[in-house]
């Protein structure tokens, strides 16, 4: 049971993790503007809307009501950090992010991995073997995927 409420936890924050990062280079482009006070502020913001939301929503959700507010959070810090740097140099330039590709990508290697996980024996489910088939397979599917999708160029890959 732990287990299963690490992963949905988990999987809560992975809808966190492009705002986070989105939110790092808005952070550096604020700092290259010559304004380092306002991404302080925002990131105050951020533990303000993370604990509203996340005391909130842990009532129903437990741990994962926490993350969620962290995940809202960071989409907010991101949302006043675009705001600005967008005012300062009209445009951060996220409109030339495949976000439908690479989402399909990520559906192609999740649906691989789970296909391969509900395929296996129960015997090896949770075990070394079972994770490494799922691993390689669900590789696999990203490599082929992001290839085919124009994500990312295995060529390019490999020579770094």
């Amino acid at each position: 049971s732990s287990t299963h409420e690490v992963a949905v936890v988990l999987g809560a924050y992975v809808f966190g993790l492009p705002g986070n990062a989105i939110c790092r280079l808005l952070t550096t482009a604020s700092y290259a503007l010559g304004d380092t006070k306002r991404p302080a502020r925002y990131a105050i913001v951020r533990v303000v809307v993370s604990t509203a939301v996340g005391v909130v929503a842990m009532r129903y959700l437990g741990v994962t009501g926490v993350v969620l507010g962290a995940v809202v959070a960071a989409w907010v810090e991101c949302a006043l950090l675009a705001d600005f740097v967008r005012s300062e140099i009209g445009g951060i330039g996220m409109e030339r992010v495949p976000f439908a590709r690479i989402a399909a990508v990520c559906a192609f290697t999740v649906a691989a991995g789970l296909a391969v996980r509900h395929a296996l024996p129960a015997a090896f489910v949770h075990h070394i073997p079972g994770a490494m088939a799922v691993l390689v397979v669900a590789g696999g599917a990203f490599v082929l995927s992001a290839q085919g999708l124009r994500v990312l160029s295995v060529r390019s890959l490999l020579r770094r």
